[in-house]
């Protein structure tokens, strides 16, 4: 018997999104945290944020991982260790350390031991046998039981731009008992586990009226899905709104239903507790938006009308309309605004706007000087990726009137020298994303090396063939807080990466530079230079060969979790392996590399030091990316040993 997929990949990560959990977290890091969508990134930031003085917090680093290990996490979840660490350092230094543990264990005791059960059985310390007993007593949940196979359920995470949730997946054709999902759906809100799932995905169809009120009877559902509706069943729509409670849905997400019908929300109540609504490849006509600027959005903060073909006076009734007042969030990405009259983006005064994603609009040095003209000073993040037609011109403009942006997103866009200029005036920048810009490489970089970056924590250069002298340029400049740094698939060859590793970025945590031309030199520059934070290399398909992977194996790696060696052109061998195994890689979690040349021998190696705690007792992946081929009775127990220490094993 094998555990279901589905459930395998749930892990006790997962946990934290739940409401009521996050909620309890806010408390703690005293910043506000999406009610519908706890974002992939952000979840890497608190983590990141919880390594990042652990050296200083030698003292607390004891107290956390054993509050972690009294308290049934999984030993080998760095993830979920490295958050508690976070947040019970700042519980600690204001004396709330117990009243917040007993906060997080009162949503997550329960659940907790279900996901210990199966990381229980996956180890190998319970049997088939066991398992089995408690699937069918109701011990263990199965989100898919073996003794319903029929049952048109998937479970998966959704969301955009790494961000999810945990969602249950309808295909609305294949439901032909009711009664049967709703019994399923009874035990799920039964099950302590039940509490993570907040989304529902109709696809194809849409339940009528009668089955959608029981589904909330019996559920904590508070976002709707709706996807693929084909034309016959999109005459139920209205029905279906009608049926949703009142208080209950928070975010409704249409998505790839041919042509949207204001007249189906009209009258529903529940539009008056929406916080978010998405849109998504559906088209909207002018009419249907200004018909949704009628409806009482009471509580709306969130907008998406991303791929809905909007036309020039669509985006201008939108704009004309109160819809935008009160807005945090709109994304109009993938909509042709590319005529848009500059008076229209003039007239979007949305002082409380957050967050604009114009992602592939067409946006032209006009539309962003008319953006820079409109009222939204509190603007933070700004993506206009995919607009090759924006110039200096433009960005000059966004910035000069954008003070407090944070975020800015200029991938394939024709942003020059005097656009960075511009952008080295926002003293609050953070995050900064310059993707596909092999034309105006060489001037970005040298204009990027005149400033300093105070606050910038996140610069990605990715993708625009930039050469040795670019990166020696852009490092002229200063990155006192940089945490982040993204330079993949380049023409960077060691003298690039020795101008990385003088720069001396002493606060880098992540370090990426795969599909580069780096090779020993530049490997051994990069183990040399002074990167005591460094938790995450990728040198992922570069010329690095057996000097450089052993220069690796020396240094001293303190904070060092994610290190990815492969190279197409040197395999590692036993002897290798066995170099490896005995470097400084104590706190090393994820380590890949090519395997082709290693036998049992080397692959024993790396299980040896995991199993006699050596140096690499924490490990808890290891893949070997092999063209060899073992013979499966040898491969099955090498993976099968690797098991038993919590070890995940790729040959």
């Amino acid at each position: 018997m094998t555990i279901p997929a589905t459930i395998q990949t749930v892990s006790p990560e997962h946990l934290f999104f739940n409401t009521q959990l996050i909620s309890a977290v806010e408390a703690v890091v005293e910043e506000p945290l999406s009610q519908t969508q706890f974002s992939q990134e952000a979840f890497q930031q608190l983590a990141i944020r919880g390594f990042k003085n652990e050296l200083a917090c030698s003292r607390f680093q004891s107290k956390a991982r054993a509050l972690v290990a009294a308290h049934g996490i999984p030993s080998g979840l760095s993830w979920s260790a490295s958050f508690f660490e976070f947040l019970g350092r700042r519980a600690d230094e204001r004396g709330e350390l117990p009243a917040m543990m007993q906060s997080m264990l009162t949503y997550l005791g329960p659940a907790l031991e279900h996901y210990q059960t199966i990381y229980a059985y996956k180890r190998g310390e319970l049997t088939d046998d066991e398992i089995k007993t408690r699937i069918d007593s109701g011990q263990l949940w199965n989100p898919q039981r073996e003794s319903a196979p029929s049952l048109p359920i998937g479970v998966r995470h959704y969301g955009d731009s790494g961000g999810f949730v945990l969602s249950l997946d309808f295909d609305m054709q294949k439901v032909q008992d009711e009664q049967h999902v709703l019994d399923y759906l009874k035990r799920l809100s039964m099950h302590p586990s039940g509490l993570l799932f907040k989304t529902i995905i109709f696809r194809k169809a849409v339940p009528n009226d009668q089955f959608i009120r029981k589904i909330f009877e019996v559920t904590s559902v508070s976002s709707i899905n709706i996807d693929c509706i084909q034309s016959e069943a999109a005459k139920n729509l209205n029905s279906f709104f009608r049926a949703i409670p009142d208080d209950r849905l928070t975010c409704l997400t249409i998505n790839n239903v041919k042509s949207l019908s204001v007249q189906d929300l009209a009258n529903c109540q529940f539009v008056r507790g929406l916080r978010e609504l998405r849109i998504v490849q559906t088209r909207v006509s002018v009419d249907a938006i200004r018909e949704l600027s009628e409806l009482n959005w009471v509580k709306l903060k969130k907008l998406s009308l991303n791929g809905c073909q909007l036309t020039v006076e669509a985006l201008e009734a939108l704009v004309n309309s109160g819809m935008l007042n009160g807005m945090t969030e709109l994304d109009l990405s993938e909509n042709d605004f590319g005529d848009v009259r500059d008076e229209c983006l003039t007239s979007l005064n949305c002082p409380t706007l957050e967050i604009l994603v114009l992602r592939a609009c067409e946006l032209t040095d006009g539309g962003c000087i008319a953006l820079g003209n409109s009222s939204m000073v509190r603007l933070k993040k700004l993506d206009i990726n995919q607009n090759p037609r924006i110039g200096d011109q433009g960005i000059c403009a966004l910035v000069e009137n954008s003070k407090a942006l944070e975020d800015i997103a200029l991938g394939y866009t024709q942003v020059g020298r005097a656009g960075v200029e511009a952008l080295s005036r926002l003293t609050n920048l953070k995050r900064l994303h310059l993707i596909g810009h092999s034309k105006n490489k060489s001037a970005i970089a040298e204009a990027l090396g005149r400033y300093e970056w105070p606050q910038l924590i996140n610069l990605s250069f990715a993708e625009s063939d930039l050469v040795d002298e670019d990166i020696e340029n852009l490092f002229r400049g200063v990155f006192p807080s940089l945490e982040l740094l993204y330079l993949w698939n380049n023409q960077i060859s060691d003298r690039g990466v020795q101008a990385v590793a003088q720069a001396n970025i002493r606060t880098l945590i992540m370090l990426d530079l795969h599909l580069n031309f780096i090779g020993d030199a530049g490997a051994i520059a990069l183990a040399g230079a002074s990167l005591p934070a460094i938790q995450h290399f990728n040198l992922f398909h570069n010329h690095i060969g057996r000097i450089g992977t052993r220069a690796f194996a020396r240094q001293q790696w303190a904070s060092l979790r994610w290190l990815h060696l492969y190279q197409e052109d040197y395999p590692i061998d036993d002897d290798d392996a066995e170099i490896l195994v005995a470097g400084n890689f104590e706190n090393l979690r994820h380590f890949f590399m090519n395997g082709s040349g290693l036998t049992q021998v080397g692959v024993s190696c790396f299980l040896e030091s995991k199993a006699d705690s050596g140096r690499m007792s924490r490990l808890e992946s290891l893949s070997l990316y092999s063209q060899r081929t073992f013979d499966p009775r040898t491969k099955a127990t090498l993976v099968e040993k690797a098991k038993k220490l919590s070890l995940e094993l790729s040959l």
